[in-house]
């Protein structure tokens, strides 16, 4: 199942953990977080195990030197994959038997023994804690030996005497292929998967066309300019939320609650807001409108 298995790369279904959007990296730096550069997180990740957890869930993930890893959940389930630092200094992850080996890249930021991963747009993924070395590798020298070697066998000279290894960073891993499916795919399907239980988020600008959110519970959302068309929302809580510029074109919004919502220039074209709850709401500018058996 999909879902099951997206869990065990550690991966939440809800994808923004402690805060929407920009919200929670600013909260973060605000509490004195560092964004570590591409150098710094080399340093960090390559030859060690981090210890992450995401939406309550836990996991273990082992980077070793050639850009292999091995990743156990809390209940023992293991996969394996790759992990690299990517050009916009992110961490990338990728599994091999889950969610089509896809790519999942995080920015990395440091508060005290804590590590926070966002997304590009600001939203918080998970944290972790990272102890030096990995079940194949002792702390120290060994972690970097891999690298060394391998790197000296290609320029066709000795591998570097081991005590020098501890002074130097591992090098970085090899850059991995691109998947067949890109990762906006499953950031989609995050953002579908959230919305379904989400009071009080910030959708604003998410595409989430045809989504079935049918009974979401999105309360006091902030969906400005959201892209909703064809979606499925019958008897959605929609209470509140800002639906000011909101494509809900062809939407199903049969049953949905929607009072005191602001509809501001909404395009409802369309749109079945059959026994729709509409009491107290702002339809200002909208764009064929079309109550019908809707609730004023």
């Amino acid at each position: 199942m999909r879902t099951t298995t997206l869990a065990l790369v550690i991966i939440p279904l809800l994808f923004l953990l402690g805060g929407c959007g920009a919200k929670a990296v600013d909260k973060t730096i605000a509490a004195g977080g560092k964004k570590l550069a591409a150098t710094e997180l080399n340093r960090l990740v390559a030859g060690n195990t981090l210890h992450m957890e995401e939406y309550g869930m836990e996991a273990t993930v082992e980077c070793f030197t050639d850009g292999k890893l091995s990743a156990a959940n809390s209940d023992k389930t293991r996969s394996v994959g790759r992990w690299q630092i990517d050009g916009q200094e992110q961490l990338c992850l990728r599994f091999k038997r889950l969610g089509g080996s896809e790519e999942y890249c995080s920015a990395v930021y440091q508060v005290d023994e804590q590590y926070r991963q966002f997304t590009a747009s600001g939203a918080l993924i998970g944290t972790f804690t990272v102890t030096e070395g990995t079940s194949k590798n002792q702390p120290g020298a060994g972690a970097a030996a891999a690298p060394d070697k391998r790197q000296a066998a290609e320029a066709g000279g000795a591998a570097p005497a081991p005590g020098r290894q501890q002074a130097e960073s591992p090098a970085y891993p090899r850059p991995l292929p691109k998947p067949e499916i890109h990762a906006e795919t499953d950031i989609r399907f995050f953002y579908v998967e959230m919305a379904k239980n989400c009071p009080g988020c910030n959708l604003a600008g998410v595409n989430l066309e045809e989504a079935n959110l049918m009974g979401a519970r999105l309360a006091g959302a902030d969906l400005r300019k959201t892209i909703l068309r064809k979606a499925n929302l019958r008897q959605a809580d929609l209470r509140g939320a800002n639906l000011a510029g909101c494509d809900l074109t062809e939407a199903n919004l049969v049953g949905a609650d929607l009072a005191g919502a602001d509809l501001t220039g909404a395009d409802l074209t369309g749109a079945n807001l059959n026994r729709a709850n509409l009491h107290g709401a702002s339809l200002e500018g909208a764009k064929g409108a079309d109550p019908g058996n809707a609730i004023r």
